[in-house]
């Protein structure tokens, strides 16, 4: 196994970036296939031109031990699998992330068309149904994009439906409730009357 990839491997463990763990993993196993059944005519070749890696050499030993111990496999054959299982579980969870920020996106989109900061044309690509954002907005990073339409939102002021008052309704508009709101019990009652009385003059 290539002492490179190997460093590379645990380099991306350490750091714990999923992208580079998969890349790493991916050159594992794919090294693992290759060197368990390579074509006669390539052996040959690889074999007059680059020398086989020595397991016994210290960096090579080092960078086996070092997969080993943090695999927590037994050897190096089952540290192998245990890498190629996580690249799998790694590459589930990038998928399931992906479709979770798409959806967040379209969301996202949406309410910037709801605000009328976007034109339905402009927001998306396509037949708005299918819901696809379009350029601009989808290269846009998904962070920018939530802060973006928090800070819009902050700025629309909430549309509240206005009912007209009809006469002998004793119920308070949405205005009135806002404007009554510190009233005494005995002042709302007056407000109330006052307001009945002028609704039937």
């Amino acid at each position: 196994m290539n002492p490179d990839i190997l460093k590379k491997a645990l380099d991306a463990l350490e750091s714990g970036d999923a992208a580079a763990i998969t890349e790493a993993l991916k050159a594992i196993v794919a090294g693992s296939a290759a060197g368990s059944a390579p074509e006669a005519g390539e052996a040959l070749e690889s074999a007059a031109e680059v020398p086989p890696p020595d397991p016994n050499a210290p960096a090579e030993k080092a960078a086996l031990a070092a997969l080993v111990k943090l695999t927590g496999a037994t050897g190096v054959g089952e540290a192998v699998a245990k890498l190629t299982t996580m690249a799998a579980d790694v590459a589930k969870l990038k998928a399931e992330s992906d479709a979770l920020e798409g959806a967040q996106r379209r969301e996202l989109v949406g309410e910037l068309v709801r605000l009328r900061c976007e034109d339905p044309s402009t927001a998306w690509e396509g037949d708005p149904k299918d819901q696809k954002p379009a350029g601009h907005l989808a290269a846009e990073p998904i962070d920018s994009l939530r802060g973006r339409v928090a800070k819009l939102r902050a700025q629309r002021p909430t549309v509240v439906d206005h009912k007209p008052p009809t006469p002998g309704n004793d119920e308070l508009d949405a205005t009135e409730v806002a404007l009554t709101a510190n009233f005494t019990p005995a002042k709302l009652a007056q407000y109330k009357a006052l307001r009945a009385s002028r609704r039937a003059s």
